[in-house]
């Protein structure tokens, strides 16, 4: 997170100075209890979700091997024996936290706008709302989504700019003078193979058969001479995601965080939440109040906050070292669904596609 200055949606590295020890690895018994919200602040107390209790996933060691050999037969170039056959040596599991802080931000946007007028009664007699006194439905809440409404007290009608209020405009075919260049022969008034052109009578140029008297229906006001002016206003709301992920060195790359889910240990969702301050790892709580501060600065006036929600998810992750042919070997077993890494499988072979 040092250097950066806008709010970011990667999911960043977090390394907390913290022992395996203090993560409660070693004794998956304890059982830990995430804080409640800040009291700097005063939350709703409905929207605080009760307190759920977690420890430390540890993944046994028959479904850590049944993982690999499952991993091992998708795999086109592995075979399963390594899988199948392999010593577990020892299993090391890893406290993993994803902080993840979401923003459902709506924006609004002011521009003139204009349509063909038909006599229709227009909405002129009243003054305008401001941009933010406007009521506009919103979505459900999180979900992206985008709206354009007709301010109330904002409509005219104009005398159509593009034809000055006559409905008709110079043939853009012709450009007013009634006749094209002959399609037959490009304008040559000769066939390629040098007879005159059937289609001009050797003139290169014949009549025009878009316009009438070298105009056209102005494609502005559709004919009509007059527009129905107005401000039109587009609100746009979006969820904006971002993730945090604690990662003490396992070795995991972090990337591999993104498409797994975790055991959510910790929700709390209000119009503006306050950063957790309490929770056991401070890495989470350091950047609680960071991307709190930044998304409530950047999103302080327009676009604005509709809703935010803040989650903990604690994720399964655990190092297997193994040995196979009297060699030794590693790979990660993670999230909920018991997805597999492995740099250094032992039993690769090359596919040759003819």
């Amino acid at each position: 997170m040092a250097g950066e200055d806008t709010v970011s949606e990667s999911t960043e590295v977090g390394s907390p100075e913290k022992s395996l020890e203090q993560c409660n690895l070693h004794n998956p018994e304890i059982v830990l209890m995430p804080p409640p919200p800040y009291s700097g602040l005063d939350p709703e107390p409905s929207s605080v979700p009760p307190v759920l209790q977690w420890s430390t996933p540890v993944i046994a060691e028959e479904a850590a091997k049944q993982a690999l050999v499952e991993y091992a037969a998708r795999q086109c170039c592995y075979r399963t024996s390594p899988a199948e056959n392999m010593v577990v040596e020892h299993l090391q599991p890893f406290c993993i936290y994803r902080y993840r802080l979401e923003s459902y931000i709506e924006s609004r946007t002011l521009k003139t706008n204009y349509e063909p007028y038909y006599d229709e009664k227009i909405d002129s007699n009243g003054t305008p709302p401001t941009l933010w006194e406007m009521h506009v439905d919103t979505p459900p809440m999180f979900e992206a989504g985008q709206k354009r409404f007709i301010v109330p007290y904002t409509s005219s009608v104009k005398t159509c700019h593009r034809c000055t209020g006559s409905g008709k405009v110079t043939c853009w075919s012709c450009g007013g003078t009634l006749r094209t260049t002959c399609s037959s022969c490009g304008g040559t008034g000769r066939l390629y193979n040098g007879n005159s052109c059937w289609g001009c009578g050797g003139r290169g140029r014949r009549m025009c058969y878009v316009c009438s008297g070298g105009k056209v229906t102005c494609d502005t006001c559709l004919g009509r001479k007059k527009l129905h002016s107005y401000i039109e206003m587009e609100v746009i709301w979006t969820n904006i995601d971002s993730p945090f992920v604690t990662d003490q060195n396992s070795g995991l790359p972090m990337d591999r965080y993104e498409k797994v889910t975790g055991k959510k240990i910790f929700i709390d969702e209000q119009p503006m939440v306050v950063p957790i301050m309490s929770f056991p790892d401070p890495a989470v709580n350091n950047v609680s109040v960071s991307y709190v501060q930044q998304h409530n600065a950047k999103f302080a006036d327009n676009p604005r906050i509709i809703r935010q929600r803040q989650t903990i998810e604690l994720i399964a992750l655990t190092k297997v070292s193994y040995t196979w042919g009297e060699k030794p070997h590693t790979y990660f077993v993670y999230g909920e669904e018991n997805r597999v890494y492995t740099d250094n499988y032992p039993a690769k072979c090359c596919c040759i596609v003819m």
